[in-house]
């Protein structure tokens, strides 16, 4: 038994003369080499193997091909996330799930969480999706972790240059730094 979307090899000698696959649809296909390609259905295939020798065939031995159809698996997340938050990673189209992804990160199950994200959790998280009959799948999911960090406020005191506290008003925007002055004197 197989799964679907791979390749069966079937294996045969001959003692005497060459050996030719056919199929159980057409007796005149030759298959050669005994590589099939499943395709991406289930189905019961039976192959017979026979040595071509001039125009002579020894009797022809079968090979029942059982093809499982493959999950379809797929990942993704809840993402964009920010530093500290919990990613989420999901997954279907199985009966079991393994995931692994960027930092050594390994794990089980349909739907993952990683706590507190950090910037090396960042990349492609890749799942194998496996299914009652054996047969696996992969998916990938792209995960994005932005950087967004906010400070607490600040309490900024101006004096005047008549020594009189000022507490000004204005509009804190991305990309704006504070420095701390000290010992400046306006005479």
């Amino acid at each position: 038994t197989i799964c679907s979307g791979t390749n069966a090899l079937l294996t045969a000698t001959c003692l005497i003369g060459t050996l030719i696959w056919y199929n159980s649809l057409s007796a005149t296909t030759a298959l050669g080499t005994g590589s099939y390609n499943t395709g991406n259905l289930p189905v019961t295939t039976t192959y017979y193997a026979a040595c071509e020798q001039g125009i002579c065939y020894s009797t022809r031995l079968p090979a029942v091909v059982n093809v499982n159809l493959s999950p379809s698996a797929t990942a993704s997340n809840g993402g964009p996330y920010n530093v500290g938050q919990t990613v989420v990673l999901n997954a279907t189209g199985g009966g079991t799930y393994s995931w692994r992804g960027p930092d050594s990160f390994t794990s089980t199950g349909a739907t993952v969480q990683r706590l507190n994200a950090t910037l090396d959790m960042v990349g492609a998280y890749t799942v194998t999706v496996t299914n009652n009959l054996g047969c696996t799948a992969t998916a990938t999911t792209s995960l994005s972790i932005g950087n967004n960090v906010c400070f607490e406020p600040v309490r900024l005191t101006l004096v005047d240059a008549d020594g009189t506290p000022d507490m000004p008003f204005f509009e804190i925007k991305d990309g704006m730094s504070f420095y701390e002055i000290t010992g400046i004197s306006t005479t």
